[in-house]
């Protein structure tokens, strides 16, 4: 495969691996307080999938004119693999991105309460159960991310089989030219020495006629 492409692929992981570290942030500061800029940690992880999206671009725009047709089919596996990791990367930013807007709303409302001593049973009541919510919100897109993982990882152990599959395959047919190679071969070196044999033969036909007519005369 194109050291090209093995680039766009290398860039492609580490980026991947900025937006899951980025999210991991974001959903553990939706948990507690905490002085993380939740603003800034989206704004980067907005640019990130759209760098994210560019890449996967400009692979499969590449892949039609330097890969041969059996790296393209495994390309085509991994494409498939990494437009499912942007599209619920997509999913991911914006989940995150309404539930910090509801979190900031709901902070300043209660800010503004307590500054105010307005806060009663049923607020404080209302207010643990949204927290509630959201902490298992977090525990639920936890366990979406662990679930993309092993499904990715699935997805890399099928694709390891298939390439052994088809270095396999192609093993098999290096062996089958061989044998024909070989017994191509053993026929030229054959019809080599009936050559020769029909040649002397030939000679010795013409040096016994010439002979004849010699001892004639």
């Amino acid at each position: 495969m194109s050291n090209l492409l093995l680039e766009y692929e290398k860039s492609y992981k580490k980026i991947e691996e900025k937006i899951n570290n980025n999210f991991n942030k974001l959903n553990l500061s939706l948990g507690v307080d905490s002085d993380i800029d939740k603003s800034k940690l989206l704004k980067e992880v907005e640019l990130l999938i759209l760098e994210q999206e560019k890449i996967l671009k400009q692979m499969e725009f590449d892949t039609s004119i330097m890969l041969s047709t059996e790296d393209y089919e495994i390309f085509i596996t991994k494409m498939k693999t990494y437009k499912k990791n942007l599209q619920f990367n997509k999913n991911s930013y914006v989940k995150l991105e309404e539930k910090i807007s509801i979190k900031n709303t709901l902070s300043n409302n209660t800010d503004q309460n307590i500054s105010k001593g307005l806060l009663n049973n049923e607020q404080v009541n209302y207010i643990s159960n949204l927290k509630l919510q959201e902490a298992r919100r977090i525990l639920s897109n936890t366990e979406d991310m662990g679930n993309k993982i092993v499904q990715n990882m699935d997805d890399q152990t099928k694709e390891m089989k298939n390439i052994n599959i088809k270095v396999k395959d192609m093993n098999n047919d290096l062996d089958e030219s061989n044998n024909i190679l070989n017994i191509m071969k053993s026929r030229m070196k054959r019809n080599k020495k009936i050559i020769i044999l029909l040649t002397i033969i030939f000679l010795i036909i013409l040096i016994i006629v010439i002979g004849y007519k010699f001892v004639k005369k």
